[in-house]
């Protein structure tokens, strides 16, 4: 049964003084020292030189007290993951106390140091002092332990027990072999930069922590895309994949990617100028345009960018199906609505213009970047008819009279461009009374001219509230807004 004498206070009445004074017993131990940082490249383990580490100094027990190491049997114990040098000889000085009756020389074992105590000191505090320990780690991973004592013949020492430390054995990581370069994988923006970070490992893959100021950093694949000042990659242009190498001293090095989208876009340029020639409103634009995108170092924007159009000289806003995003190469093309075409390039074929018989120009823009104004694209020609719409409305007058100023109805197309070109087109107009019954009118009838019917002589001869009906043949009627017919002036008829 392994037994330990614990430090114990002790309590004295001082005469006189009224007072109680506690004593507490001393740690008598002075640890072992030089194995707190063994390489652990001097491991038995293979690949490691199989080194014991000398020298360790120490232990040394101080008796506070004559007779304060007891009578028996003491064993040192190694923690797990180290040994003794089995061939070494282990001798412990006898100094102070020399009539302890105690071994001169240890028995060393794989993981432990065995020596005995057969008669305590009575005369003077005896001093025990080791010398000759040798010691070796055995694993691969670093670790730290301490050497304890036991004894399982009952003796004890005043002041020890079993997690008194004789001694601190501890790994550190062996020479660096290797490192490992990091972040890997990340992908950035050509607008912004990466810091790298390089992590040292001995042969047995224990971190010897940050070591990126002792490494170089080069771009080894893709190096036209970018360049390091110090540990820092700045991008040159965009790469799905670059290889960044960091070599430290004599190490094999390690290898890092890195992938490089575009900025945001700050360059928008008109590559194919919007053009129409004889295309009328109702079409889209005949010649598309095709827009580049790219970002500050002149690298196309990523999939997904927004591009607009919209008018700078024009009466508009007159513009429809005016967005699209940019596909494959940072290119926007203004056809097909919603189709891929090509090597992803994103297509509309509905940018069109609604205003007839008007020059325009457009721009087009991107994260609030705007390309220089297009070329003037030539006036479009209006559309098919499409309703009819009041030019001049009636207005209030008296029975038997003209209504003035004429009323005009002209054809218009969906885009309510008056159809210019239309001549000869019967228009006809009626009344309607506020019961809904239709009146025929005087002077009711007419033909366009450049798409205008003018009525100089419409009269009605029943005074009342009245709204005037439009209509030509294809075309829904439609109806003015309402007026007023007058009796006519006493004493004429």
């Amino acid at each position: 049964m392994k037994k330990y004498i614990v430090g114990i206070g002790i309590a004295v009445a001082a005469l006189g003084l009224g007072a109680t004074v506690a004593f507490a017993t001393v740690n008598p131990v002075t640890a072992a020292t030089g194995g707190e940082a063994i390489s652990i490249d001097t491991t038995s383990a293979s690949g490691g030189s199989n080194t014991f580490t000398t020298p360790i100094t120490g232990p040394v027990i101080t008796e506070a007290s004559v007779g304060d190491i007891g009578a028996g049997t003491y064993v040192l114990t190694l923690p797990a993951g180290w040994v003794f040098d089995t061939g070494a000889t282990v001798t412990i000085g006898l100094n102070g106390g020399t009539d302890i009756d105690a071994s001169s020389t240890a028995t060393v074992g794989s993981n432990t140091l065995t020596f005995g105590v057969l008669t305590p000191s009575s005369g003077a505090s005896a001093v025990l002092t080791f010398n000759g320990i040798a010691v070796k780690p055995t694993g691969t991973a670093t670790s730290t332990g301490n050497m304890l004592i036991s004894s399982d013949d009952g003796g004890s020492i005043v002041g020890v027990d079993g997690s008194t430390n004789f001694g601190t054995f501890g790994t550190v990581p062996g020479a660096l072999t290797s490192i490992t370069v990091s972040p890997d994988g990340n992908t950035i923006t050509a607008d912004q930069t990466q810091l790298f970070a390089a992590e040292g490992f001995d042969q047995f893959a224990n971190s010897r922590g940050d070591v990126t100021g002792g490494t170089t950093f080069t771009v080894s694949s893709g190096s036209m895309f970018g360049s390091f000042t110090g540990a820092t990659f700045q991008p040159a242009s965009t790469s799905p994949s670059i290889t960044v190498h960091g070599a430290h001293a004599d190490t094999a090095g390690d290898d890092a990617a890195i992938t490089v989208t575009p900025g945001v876009a700050t360059t928008v340029a008109i590559t194919t100028q919007p053009a129409n020639t004889n295309g009328t409103v109702d079409n889209p634009l005949q010649q598309q345009p095709i827009i580049h995108v790219t970002d500050q170092f002149n690298n196309d924007v990523a999939d997904g960018t927004a591009v607009t159009a919209s008018v700078v000289s024009g009466t508009g806003p007159a513009l429809r199906n005016t967005a699209t995003t940019t596909l494959g190469a940072g290119v926007a093309t203004f056809t097909t609505l919603g189709t891929t075409l090509g090597a992803g390039v994103a297509t509309f074929t509905t940018l069109g213009y609604n205003k007839a018989a008007e020059p325009f120009t457009l721009k087009f823009s991107s994260n609030s970047n705007d390309s220089d104004t297009s070329d003037t694209v030539s006036a479009l020609i209006y559309g098919v008819p499409h309703h009819l719409a009041y030019d001049v409305q009636p207005s209030n007058v008296r029975v038997n009279t003209a209504i003035t100023p004429a009323v005009k109805v002209s054809i218009r197309d969906q885009y309510d461009n008056t159809r210019t070109g239309q001549n000869g087109t019967g228009v006809s107009v009626y009344a309607v009374t506020p019961q809904g019954k239709k009146i025929s009118v005087s002077g009711g009838g007419s033909t366009t001219i450049s798409g205008v019917a003018t009525f100089s002589s419409i009269m009605l001869n029943q005074p009342g509230g009245y709204v005037l009906g439009a209509h030509t043949f294809g075309l829904s009627d439609i109806l003015s807004v309402p007026f007023n017919v007058a009796p006519a002036t006493k004493g004429k008829k």
